[in-house]
Order: structure tokens, then sequence, then C-alpha cells
């Protein structure tokens, strides 16, 4: 075992496997033309030395521990020897018995290796051979007795080992006092997790537990690690600063520990030089793991640009990712496009999943595109149910759009069940519709939204968007300022029968007085609250409002509310129903809901059980403007409604189109063979009034019966008209609002 520090083993051993081998090919060389001793002494000799130069090295790379590290000294050592003595032999006739001396160096190799105790056996080694040789010059070769020479050999073999186990004595007991000074102290700051590297020359004088117990080497390993292997980054960056740094100047800094298991443990040093001692260099290093604090670290990092739902790009990443793609781009490939996109109906989804059943939902949804993508390309999830694509020299913006909503029909699975999510795109191109990453996202975006207003699956921007766009986002937020602070309201216009002319029920209208627009029309208003989700909270407080104003008539006509797809979709609708008629003591049949004919075709078992729901707590159900879902009355008879609403198309039509007056007469006919009423809506005029009468029509609404109303003037409007009788079929009914009372 090597015990001078300042001596690596390895670096000995190689240092001396070199010179065997290259001392054996001058051998080989030169020696057949100085030495008179035989051709096959030479190569014999010579080739055995290269060979043994050869084998120490390759044992020396593969030797592990301590105990086997000894075992090779021991062994090479005693080869050595014996490579010495024969040398000695064999040239005991030659002048070049002078080389003895040479034999001295293997006392010092010995002493290197195995200590004071190598020294003395090399030492006796010597003074075998030198015996050996003296008699063999002698007896074989006549040569006279040269005691005194016999004699220095010996003797210097001796002192020289003498004086390197007085030395290497002197080493141990001085590297033992340092280690009985600082030792203790090092091992009760490791007790508190620190870890402790004493280094003396490059290589580990002390090493603590904890060091160990971090890298998975043992204590033992780690001192036959050079400081360079086992601390790579200290010593490549920061150690060599600190060896000629002054005494007890400490520096600071991070740096990685090589693991057994190929990881790597990220650690806080506190590097401080040392006073030498016989001339070593020495440094201690004093190390806090902060593996954990740099991997929270880094997860911030990531999610600071990352979304932590799908992990890809958030809006920051995007921003940056887009502006160095427009700087890349070159004439050559100078288009890059922008697609945003919306999944449609996601709240439909999340309400019926569940949050995490929505999440889930976004996460399969990102898997998606992202097998869309190219490897240039970036996919954000921009907020909520939006992402935004990068396509980088993308010339077929479309076609990719049309690809990656094909993708997304396919089919994803979410709680065991398959949804086929559909998506709108609007896309924006650099250069031609901006330079600036946010101008090209906002384009895009005011592309999607004209895309959704049109019902069209893709979008391209054009100049018009830019109004329309941020129109419709100014508008959106102006809407939620409505709901919050109450300035929606609702109008009710009057269905009366025909045949007597009583007002049977009023049908529930939201209308919105703007502080600044004014009447906003629900055609403008509507369609967005469809797209936003804000439908369902209207269509709740329209229930609320409308059974709460029908409560106050106090025996008068029932109440109507429209409901739309969203609203049908809410877990609980019909209990949310329920609670409103408990509160407000509305009368069975006094509550109905009017559902197109549409959204009725569109999930008729669903329709089905919501309906019947609906019907075992009180509630009609109409069909509203039958005649535009292609469906047919002894199908809808299926569902548990009572009457049906003609569009105002149909019957604003009827006196100048017979198409429509068919129309109206055969649904006439045929619901009242199907036991349904028929409601006619959209009446103006006399005309009207009178064809519907002649048909048959059971009930009427229009502005010739009256406009759109406040609920206070229903109250005078229903006071004010001649008490309801039988009236004679074409006559006027007995009570018609004047135009302009109130703005429809």
């Amino acid at each position: 075992m090597n015990v001078l520090p300042e001596i690596e083993r390895e670096r000995l051993e190689r240092a001396i496997s070199a010179a065997r081998i290259v001392g054996g090919s001058l051998w080989l060389a030169v020696g057949p033309f100085v030495l008179n001793i035989g051709l096959g002494f030479v190569l014999t000799f010579g080739v055995m030395l290269i060979a043994y130069g050869l084998v120490a090295l390759r044992f020396d790379r593969t030797s592990g521990s301590l105990r086997s590290e000894r075992r090779f000294a021991q062994m090479v050592t005693a080869a050595d020897a014996s490579f010495a003595l024969l040398a000695l032999l064999l040239f005991s006739s030659d002048p070049a018995w002078t080389v003895a001396p040479v034999m001295m160096q293997l006392v010092i190799i010995a002493a290197f290796r195995l200590g004071a105790g190598g020294a003395y056996a090399a030492a006796a080694s010597n003074t075998v051979g030198y015996l050996a040789g003296t008699w063999l010059r002698v007896v074989a070769y006549g040569y006279p007795l040269g005691i005194p020479d016999v004699a220095l050999l010996i003797g210097f073999s001796w002192m020289t080992a003498v004086l390197l186990a007085g030395i290497l004595r002197e080493s141990r007991a001085l590297r033992q006092a340092r280690q009985d000074l600082y030792e203790p102290l090092l091992a009760a700051q490791s007790q508190l997790g620190e870890l402790i590297v004493v280094s003396e020359g490059g290589l580990p004088a002390y090493v603590s537990d904890a060091v160990a117990e971090l890298t998975g080497y043992t204590v033992s390993e780690l001192k036959r690690l050079p400081v360079s292997a086992l601390f790579s980054t200290i010593v490549t960056a920061e150690a060599a600063p600190v060896e000629t740094d002054a005494v007890g100047v400490a520096r600071h800094f991070e740096a990685s520990l090589a693991r057994r298991d190929g990881a790597t443990a990220h650690v806080e040093v506190s590097a401080t030089h040392l006073p030498p001692t016989g001339g070593l260099q020495r440094s201690l290093f004093i190390a806090r793991d902060i593996t954990e604090r740099k991997v929270a670290q880094a997860e911030l990092e990531r999610l600071a640009i990352h979304d932590g739902l799908t992990g890809l790009p958030n809006k920051a990443l995007l921003r940056d990712r887009l502006e160095r793609t427009i700087l890349a781009s070159t004439d050559e490939s100078p288009m890059v496009a922008v697609l945003y996109i919306n999944i449609d109906r996601f709240k439909d989804y999340n309400d019926a999943f569940g949050h995490a059943g929505g999440d889930e939902l976004l996460a399969g949804i990102a898997s998606r595109l992202l097998e869309t993508l190219g490897p240039g390309d970036t996919l954000a999830r921009y907020e909520g149910d939006e992402f935004v694509a990068v396509l980088g020299g993308a010339e077929q913006a479309a076609d990719r759009a049309e690809e990656l909503l094909r993708r997304l029909a396919e089919g994803i699975v979410v709680r065991g069940r398959t949804v086929h999510p559909q998506a709108t795109v609007g896309i924006s191109l650099a250069p031609q519709h901006g330079h600036e990453a946010e101008t090209l996202v906002r384009r895009a975006e005011a592309a999607m939204y004209t895309a959704k207003r049109m019902s069209m699956p893709i979008g391209h921007y054009a100049p018009a968007d830019d109004n329309n766009g941020g129109e419709r986002i100014a508008l959106l937020n102006d809407l939620r300022h409505a709901l919050e602070h109450g300035e929606l309201r609702l109008a009710y216009q009057p269905i009366i029968a025909m045949s007597t002319g009583e007002c049977v029920s009023v049908e529930s209208l939201v209308r919105w007085q703007h502080p600044t627009r004014g009447a906003v029309p629900p055609m403008d208003f509507i369609p967005l609250a469809e797209e936003s989700g804000l439908i369902r909270q209207i269509g709740l407080w329209v229930l609320g409002e409308a059974t709460r104003t029908c409560a106050s008539w106090r025996g008068g006509p029932g109440v109507s509310v429209n409901l739309s797809m969203r609203n049908l979709q809410m877990p609980g609708l019909g209990a949310a129903i329920a609670s409103a008629l408990e509160m407000w003591r509305i009368p069975r049949g006094a509550l109905t809901v009017e559902i197109t004919e549409s959204l009725l075709m569109r999930e008729p078992d669903r329709m089905i059980e919501l309906l019947t729901e609906l019907e075992e707590i009180g509630v009609r159900a109409s069909v509203d403007d039958y005649g535009t879902g292609y469906s047919s009355l002894a199908y809808l008879k299926r569902l548990p409604v009572r009457e049906v609403k003609i569009d105002r198309a149909f019957v604003a039509d009827m006196a100048t189109n017979a198409h429509s007056e068919t129309i109206v007469r055969s649904t006439i006919d045929l619901a009242h063979d199907l036991g349904l009423l028929v409601v006619a809506e959209g009446i103006e005029d006399q005309a009207t009034w009178d064809t519907l009468w002649a048909l048959g029509c059971d009930r009427a609404q229009g502005y010739f019966i009256a406009r759109p109303m406040p609920a206070e003037e229903v109250r005078a409007w229903l006071r004010d008209r001649p008490s309801a009788g039988p009236a004679d079929r074409g006559a006027r009914p007995h009570a018609v609002a004047q135009p302009g009372r109130i703005s429809a």
C-alpha cells in the first residue's frame, strides 16, 4: 500500500511498468553490441522484462480493494527482486558489475509500496544478491574477492532502508497528529449532516461518513479517488483558484458530486486553503447537500414557463419561441403561421365529467395536438381550453389545421368513455399579418372568434376581424359586469287563447339596457353568452326572476322561459326548477319551458328523461320554433310535450306565400290529431290573425296582441283589458297594446 500521500500509487506503478517496458526495449536494441554474454541470454531477458511490465500494468488496473492492492504490491516487489537478482547473476562476469548499485532503487520502491517492512525486505534481498554475485565472480569467473566493494554495496542498501524507515515513521506520526487534531472536530461537524473532505496533495486525507452516504461509495474507496474524480466540478472550475488563494480565505460556490449509480448530487461548497504541511497543499471542503433545493428550483423554473397540467409551454414561453421563430425566418422560408385553437363546448365536458375529468380531457387534447406537429413547431396551452400552435415555415397552414381537427375528432378516452371533441381554429401569418408575437396571437384569436360566429371550423385573419374581435371581447366583459350588477331585465310578451281572448301565459324575454350602449339586441349578446358559458348563469337568473314575477301576479297568467342546450345539460336542473317552484308556490302547469326543435332532436333520449322529470313536478314543455328542425310531429309525440310553437317565419309569410300557409295548416291539423296545442308567434296584423283563426290555431302571440313589456306594465295591461269571454271568430282580440310602448 502506498503510505506516502504525495505519491499516487497508480501513477507510481504505471511509471515503473513503463520503465520496465522501455528498459527491455533498449536492452534488446543495444545489449547484443555492448555485452559479452550470449545473444540468447540478451533476447530472453529483454522479452521477459517487457512481458513483465505489460503484465504488471494489466494487473494494476484490475486491482480493487485495499487487500488486493497490498497483495499486488507484495507480489510485484518480490518479482522486482527476482529480476534484479537474475540480472546481477547474469552480468557478474562483466564489468557491468558496477550496475549493481541500481539495485538500491529496489529498496526505495519497496518502501513506497510496503513501508518500512518493504524497505528492510528489499535490503535483505540486495544482501543476498550481492553475496551470491560475489561468490559467482570468484568461483565461476575467477575474479578476486572484493570484500570492501561488497560491504559498501550491502551497507548502502541497509543505510537506505533505515533512512526511509525513519522518514516513513515520522510521516505517519505527523499524519496521525494532524488526524488526532482535526478529525474529532470534523467528525462532530459531520454529525450535523455536513459533507467534509480534507485534501492533501490532491488526495482525500479525510472523508466524512456523510459523503459516503450521499455518493454511495465507502470511505476507503473515496480516499483512493483523486479529488478531481470526486468533485469533478470543483476541480475543473474552482479548485485551481482555491490552491492559489491566501490561507484561511474561503470560497463559496455550487458544485456536483459524482454518485456510484451515475446520478449527480448537487452541493453547496465552502473551500478553504489550509497551511501546507511537509510541502503538501491542503484544502478543506465543507459542503451541504442541496439536491432537493436544486430539483425544486428547476421545477419552479419549469412551471414558470410551462403549463402545470399538460406540460406544454405557457404564454411566456410561447411569446419567446414565437419571437425566435419570426427572427429565424428567412427569404427562403418567410412564413410563420399562428393557429389559435378553441375547444368547442368544453364547459359541457367539464360538467359531464367533473373538473378532474375535464383536466384529463385537456391533457388528452394536448397529447393529440402534439402528434400533428413537427419537430420545429411549438404548441402552448394559452389559457383554459385554448391552445396556440406556432408553425415555422408552414406554407400549408390551413391543411395543417384541418389535420389537427381531424385527429381531435378521432376520439379521446376520458373516464372510460370516448368523446370526440371539436374545435375552432383561427390562423394568422407572419409577416403578412404582423411582425410581433402578441399581434399575431391576437389576430389569430380574432380570426377564431369570427369563424365561431359564422359556424366555420377554420378562420383566416382579415382586417375586419380586429374590430369584431375587440368588440366581442369588450361586450363579453360588459355582459359579465351586467350579470354581477343586475343590469339585465326581463320583458314579458302575452300569449292569449284565440277562442276566448284570455291571457293564458307570458313568455319571458331577456333584455339588456347597457349604461352607455343603450339597448343591446338579444341577437348580439345571447350567442356570445352561449359561446362563453354565461348562458347557464343567465338561464338560472331568468328562471328565478320569472317564477318570482309569476308569483306576484297571484292567480294571473302562467309564465314560460326559454332554455338553451347548455342549460339543459346542467346537472341538477330538475332540482333547481323544483326548488324555485316550491319557493314561490307556483301551481302545477303555471311554468312552461320552451325548447327549440333543433335542441330536442340533438339528444332525444336525454330530452325524454329530462322532460319526464319536469312533467312530474308540474312543468309543461313547449317545442319552440317548430318547422325549422326537419322533424315530424309524430316523432315529437315520443317526447312529453304539451304544445308546439310554429316558427314566426312561417306565420309572417302566410299572407303572401301559399307554401307557408300549407305548412301551418298541416301542422295545426296533425298537432290536434296528436292532442297537442298550437301556438302561433309573430302575429303582426289582422289578416294573419284571421287566417290562423280560420285554421283553428289555439293560441296567439305577437305585436298585434302585445309587445314585450316589463312586469309592472303586464299588471296594468291585464287590469285594463275587458273581462274575458267567448269571442266571435274573426273578431279582433279584446285588447292590443299600442305600438311603441316598450322596445322589442
